[in-house]
């Protein structure tokens, strides 16, 4: 069935515009997202292929590009998808681009929703300009080990390229306490090292763990 087969009050667009978008599903909210179908599987049919295929919508919103690997599904509209869980998972975590970063008790509250339900450690470097207030939040790391090399020469290209002035780095301990390691220390001095050399400063390094979170600023671990 093509979706102009489909009685108009169940198209998702016209349903969400004469009942509203909180009346749609997943499947009918994903459907509108993507636009279009792909040869016999109308857009509705696609998006409950994709909902299938990731597991749902909790997992769909932890994939990356590259995993978005569905028929039908080409990389313009997977940019897209993308982009409008990043947006939601901005508005869930009251992630303020316009309001100065306080303190680590802020970080913490503002962010702690990035990493709700995570099963694999994730990192995150966050550019800010010279009043404190966010520029851009960057993904550095996903799954396995925290790693040095490529996770802190990616976290310098993004503060350069964002011209910041502060970075503050961020990453989970998923199954565990919010209490550095060896090498999360060592990561941190690098950070720290190198942000001196292109003049910008490391405002903290936050780790959330199960119950909480830990601050190399508020443990005095960090010179700021």
């Amino acid at each position: 069935m093509s979706l102009k087969d489909i009685s108009i009050y169940d198209r998702p667009r016209e349903k969400a515009e004469i009942y509203g978008v909180k009346t749609l599903s997943d499947i009918e909210l994903l459907a509108i997202i993507i636009e279009t179908g792909y040869h016999g599987d109308n857009v509705l049919s696609l998006a409950a292929k994709l909902l299938e295929k990731s597991g749902g919508l909790s997992n769909l919103s932890k994939l990356n590009l590259s995993e978005l690997n569905i028929k039908g599904l080409k990389k313009a509209k997977s940019i897209r998808l993308l982009a409008a869980i990043e947006l939601g998972k901005r508005a869930s975590s009251n992630i303020e681009f316009s309001v100065p970063i306080k303190d680590s008790n802020d970080l913490f509250l503002r962010f702690k929703n990035l990493f709700i339900n995570e099963p694999k450690e994730k990192a995150y470097v966050i550019s800010l300009d010279n009043k404190k207030r966010p520029i851009k939040i960057t993904e550095i790391g996903n799954g396995g080990e925290f790693t040095c090399k490529s996770d802190l020469k990616l976290a310098i290209q993004e503060s350069i390229k964002v011209n910041s002035s502060f970075m503050i780095l961020m990453h989970n301990h998923p199954l565990g306490e919010a209490k550095p390691s060896a090498e999360d220390d060592v990561t941190t001095a690098l950070l720290e090292s190198f942000g001196r050399m292109i003049g910008t400063r490391l405002l903290d390094h936050i780790i959330f763990g199960e119950n909480g979170y830990y601050s190399y600023v508020d443990n005095r671990k960090i010179n700021c």
